[in-house]
Formats: structure tokens, C-alpha cells, sequence
């Protein structure tokens, strides 16, 4: 008995593995305006945190809205809007409809909605693109 019950999980993890990633039908509308707060490690100043943070490793929460003007499919573009400043961005879903990657001028965002008005966004901006590092995600709510 437990010999068939390992082949029929071996098979079915086998079939699983051969089968397709199938994607959602359409990626979600997220044309509007988002917004949440951050939580944020830095290093460094300047970019979208306080410019007086001392340039040692320090902690940070700011208030993001990203609003997203346009979508064509999975391709879509918009700004993210700080307290200091607003970049442009560009981004596309992933074959999933559910999680995808967005860049700005010097860093890179990997989103996932998880429900229906809901998205995280968690960023990543190397030392070397401006004498600061950012690591920072931020759960968003649709407006």
C-alpha cells in the first residue's frame, strides 16, 4: 500500500511539473492612484527620503502613491509621487497576471497583487546608482 501511494504522488508531482504555468485570462486593471506607507532601510541620503538622514544605515516610513495612467495589456506606465519628488515608471505583469517588475530612472520594483484592491511593491536601488541604497516595500491599497 505505501509503495502505490509514493508512485501516485511521485506521478502526480510529475504531471504537475510537465503541465504549463497557465496564465489568468487578462491582468488586472491597476490604472488609478494606490497608495500606503512604506517600510523603508536606506543608506546614505537623498532619493526620495529626507535628505538629513546622516548618511549612516537608517530606518524610514513614507507615504508612496503610485498612480498608474496607463496599462495596454500587461505593459503599463505611471508615476510613483514621494513627499520630495515623483519619477516616472514603466512596468509589465508577469505570465501570471499577478506578480510582475517595474523600473524607475535608477531602481527596480517587483509587485504581486494579492487581492482585489490590494499590492505590494517592494524596491531596490543599488549603492551605486546615486551615493544611496534603498530596500523598502510598501503594501498599496486602490484609491
Amino acid at each position: 500500500m505505501r509503495s502505490l501511494l509514493t508512485n501516485s504522488a511521485t506521478s502526480c508531482l510529475l504531471v504537475a511539473a510537465l503541465l504549463p504555468n497557465v496564465a489568468l485570462a487578462d491582468p488586472p486593471n491597476i490604472v488609478g492612484t494606490w497608495k500606503g506607507q512604506t517600510t523603508a532601510t536606506v543608506y546614505g541620503n537623498g532619493g526620495h527620503h529626507a535628505p538629513d538622514l546622516g548618511g549612516g544605515v537608517t530606518y524610514r516610513s513614507i507615504e508612496a502613491t503610485y498612480v498608474f495612467e496607463h496599462q495596454e495589456g500587461r505593459n503599463f506606465y505611471g508615476t510613483f509621487i514621494s513627499p520630495t519628488q515623483s519619477e516616472l515608471l514603466i512596468g509589465t505583469f508577469r505570465r501570471d497576471n499577478r506578480r510582475g517588475i517595474m523600473v524607475d530612472l535608477d531602481g527596480q520594483f517587483n509587485f504581486e497583487i494579492y487581492d482585489t484592491n490590494k499590492m505590494e511593491v517592494c524596491y531596490s536601488h543599488p549603492l551605486g546608482t546615486g551615493g544611496h541604497a534603498v530596500a523598502a516595500c510598501t503594501d498599496l491599497t486602490k484609491q
